[in-house]
């Protein structure tokens, strides 16, 4: 019954490309990958419809934006917020969070109203450096600021929480990114919305297609298997949560693969913060 399930998801995916992502192929490289994709990221289209969405919710008109689509009904983050309030207590009322790959804010837009009793809170996106001037010009505060680096980041910044939200897998080299963050000896990290694939033994590469819907973009993403992601975190850290998020799942053919979208809470061991 679950097979045939998966099975008709991969075909609603195949035969309604305007509505949903399409994940296609099995490249050896994320360069090879590359030169299979349109627009990306770093594309200026993509970048005004996230400034024009991210307006609309500064100005109340929508309760928050992802990847530039707005939602209208609050819809908050309740494992970051536990995070966060678990962070309070122990970081005296000032809590300093870098938040990797964050757009203008969207995470920090979307519960800013539930940020009010955490106490002093710094929100640090980091960011390309055409996000960022636009962050800094229109959206930065005395709590949201931006940042071209990790590096820059850490010489401001105190940073007691690392969020990594729906990232991860649209770096090229993300076991170098997370080895060079678990450096600097933060308490927590957040891994949210992460693709791994079910039961694989590696990893591997694919080209995301975005909705036209939403934005006319491909770019490469990486599939984690499961031992990879740890790896990078259990000789420092301790797997505190972990759960499947309420996504359905990502069925890919050619060769058959399920991946499942996932959220780990990491805290550093005793002796390493």
């Amino acid at each position: 019954m679950e097979k045939l399930k998966l099975i008709v998801i991969a075909m609603r995916d195949r035969l309604m490309p305007s509505r949903n992502n399409r994940y296609v192929g099995d490249f050896e490289s994320w360069e090879d990958a590359c030169r299979c994709c349109q627009q990306g990221y770093g594309d200026d289209v993509i970048l005004d419809r996230v400034r024009a969405a991210t307006r609309e919710v500064v100005a109340g008109r929508a309760a928050f934006e992802r990847d530039s689509v707005l939602f209208y009904h609050a819809e908050y983050n309740w494992p970051l917020l536990t995070v966060l309030w678990r962070l309070r207590a122990q970081c005296h009322n000032r809590i300093g969070v870098l938040d990797f790959g964050g757009a203008l804010g969207s995470t920090y837009w979307q519960n800013r109203k539930m940020f009010e009793g955490i106490g002093r809170l710094r929100w640090s996106v980091v960011e390309q450096p055409k996000t960022v001037a636009c962050g800094q010009k229109e959206f930065q505060n005395e709590q949201l600021v931006f940042y071209e680096s990790v590096d820059e980041c850490f010489a401001h910044e105190k940073i007691d929480l690392v969020f990594l939200g729906s990232v991860l897998n649209y770096i090229p080299d993300a076991q170098e990114l997370l080895r060079m963050i678990l450096a600097y000896g933060c308490d927590s990290v957040i891994v949210e919305r992460t693709v791994v694939l079910n039961k694989a033994v590696k990893d591997r590469i694919v080209v995301q297609h975005v909705p036209p819907s939403i934005y006319p973009a491909s770019y490469p993403l990486r599939l984690f298997s499961e031992a990879s992601i740890r790896a990078t975190f259990e000789s420092m850290y301790d797997l505190e949560v972990e759960m499947t998020d309420p996504f359905p799942p990502l069925v890919l053919l050619n060769p058959w693969q399920v991946a499942y979208s996932k959220s780990y809470f990491w805290r550093a061991k005793r002796g390493k913060q």
